[in-house]
């Protein structure tokens, strides 16, 4: 019996499924890396926000922050001393025009000062 050509059958045959499992890794990747960014940003926001409360016009700068780094829908509500921001994306996946995948981001964050420290929580 001649078995030259089996390793390359194999090979053919197991490459589609190890694309696939490299594929979908990345497209995780990209999405865990943006959401990550977005978080950053929110936090980044809620500090300027807590840094300055008392002065005019800080909604407007956070939400301007809000727009440099994010994309999608954005809602930052100040009151009694809280923030909270809330932002709503959806994005597209690498292979959406293949799969039509779209991942909605849903983050929600609140910040406060108690005790003269700063307290930021996902909520």
């Amino acid at each position: 019996m001649n078995n030259k050509g089996q390793a390359l059958v194999v090979f053919v045959l197991v490459l589609p499924l190890i694309i696939l499992i490299i594929a979908g890794v990345m497209e995780m990747g990209k999405l865990s890396l943006t959401k990550n960014e977005y978080e950053n940003s929110i936090i980044d926001t809620i500090n300027y926000g807590l840094d300055n409360l008392d002065k005019e016009n800080v909604k407007e700068k956070m939400t301007a922050l809000l727009d440099k780094n994010i994309s999608g829908t954005k809602n930052v509500e100040i009151s009694d001393g809280v923030i909270k921001v809330h932002v709503t994306s959806n994005l597209d996946g690498m292979f959406s025009k293949l799969f039509k995948s779209q991942y909605d981001i849903n983050l929600t964050y609140k910040g406060y000062i108690s005790e003269g420290k700063k307290k930021i929580v996902k909520d």
